[in-house]
């Protein structure tokens, strides 16, 4: 009897890890992350502001993709504008979209020597950044970047 249940034990062990092992080799195409949305956020000061930055994440891959974590920067015409990270989780679907919400803080200090050179293009070059951190891949990471062009108002 205890000859069985060593031998179950043995079994389960091996499936078990050769389970984990399958997982390891997984290949994940890299998200497609855009910023939608950037908003004032309560609670910054004189020197810092707080922004709400929603982001659209595409998943390109044939399986859902379970997130727990993101970290963000945003840099505007080469000058840095925004760093954040959120420890919430987001599942994106195979082959979909969802929608994830990073709270960034903004320099002041950083922010002001660009500021009216900024105003003065005809528009503002970004370049969106970061780390998705994938859940249950041991400390698996997607790296993403987008750059493009934000039409200057008025």
């Amino acid at each position: 009897m205890i000859a069985r249940r060593a031998l179950l034990a043995a079994g389960f062990a091996a499936a078990f890890s050769g389970g984990l092992a399958g997982c390891a080799g997984v290949r994940l195409e890299p998200l497609d992350v855009r910023l939608v949305d950037l908003a004032l956020v309560e609670g910054g000061g004189l020197l810092e502001q707080r922004l709400a930055l929603t982001l659209a994440l595409s998943n390109p891959n044939p399986t859902d993709v379970a997130l727990d974590g993101l970290r963000v920067a945003l840099d505007v015409n080469g000058e840095p504008l925004a760093r954040g990270q959120s420890g919430e989780g987001v599942v994106v679907p195979r082959l979909g979209e969802a929608r994830a919400r990073v709270i960034a803080t903004v320099s002041m200090l950083d922010l002001l020597p660009g500021v009216l050179a900024m105003t003065q293009r005809e528009g503002l070059a970004y370049r969106l950044s970061g780390t998705a951190f994938v859940a249950g891949l041991g400390g698996g990471r997607l790296a993403f970047a987008r750059e493009g062009r934000l039409p200057r108002g008025g």
